[in-house]
């Protein structure tokens, strides 16, 4: 661990994330967690999507997904994976 580093510094932490142009083409993972609160780290996942749009004016995000809707719920883990389609 670096020098001046707590422990609990380099656990992993749940932050919300507002919609921006910054999320294009990046991958989320689907919670089956109920709702934030809930234990989402040690939930399973449903699967992955991938935002291919983010509207700022009505705060909405367009994404690309191998199920039909609806999504099963509504918490979306952020990774730090893109997706670039090259067509």
């Amino acid at each position: 661990m670096p020098l001046g580093m707590r422990a609990e510094d380099a656990l992993t932490k749940l932050v919300a994330v507002w919609p921006s142009a910054a999320l294009q083409h990046r991958l989320l993972a689907v919670s089956f967690a109920a709702a934030p609160e809930d234990d989402v780290l040690h939930s399973n996942l449903a699967g992955f999507v991938c935002i291919t749009a983010v509207d700022m004016e009505r705060q909405t995000l367009t994404i690309l997904s191998p199920q039909p809707r609806p999504l099963p719920n509504t918490v979306l883990l952020l990774s730090d994976l893109q997706y670039m389609d090259n067509h």
